[in-house]
């Protein structure tokens, strides 16, 4: 059935979507470093992050990417939800309310992804 879904699988699709895309699924010390790059005013400045792998998997010669589309639906439905924040609140109490706003209104709309393309062969480092 490619191109063509069902309200109900979409609906099913966006349920699993909202499940998988949790801000909270990383360690704190990402989060209190987001609250530090706030205090210190550099949250807007541009950053850069790169995934990589240095072994391969399967004791092979190569791997194949796969995968990008997953990233952007990550990024495209990211979203602090209030009780993600409720629970924040009580891991940094001496946060002040406006990084909370912040971290309220945070979306990736500006982020800007670059990879390999779906099935290219990759090498380790």
């Amino acid at each position: 059935m490619q191109g063509k879904f069902e309200a109900s699988e979409i609906a099913r699709e966006d349920k699993i979507i909202q499940d998988w895309v949790n801000p909270l699924f990383t360690d704190m010390y990402q989060i209190k470093m987001t609250y530090a790059e706030w205090k210190a005013k550099r949250h807007d400045e541009v950053s850069t992050f790169e995934l990589f792998f240095r072994k391969l998997p399967f004791k092979g010669n190569y791997a194949v990417f796969g995968g990008l589309d997953e990233c952007f639906k990550f990024l495209e439905n990211f979203k602090f939800k209030d009780e993600h924040i409720e629970y924040l609140k009580t891991e940094i109490p001496q946060a002040e309310p406006e990084f909370w706003e912040y971290l309220k209104n945070l979306n990736c709309k500006n982020i800007e992804v670059s990879g390999m393309r779906d099935g290219e062969m990759v090498f380790p480092d």
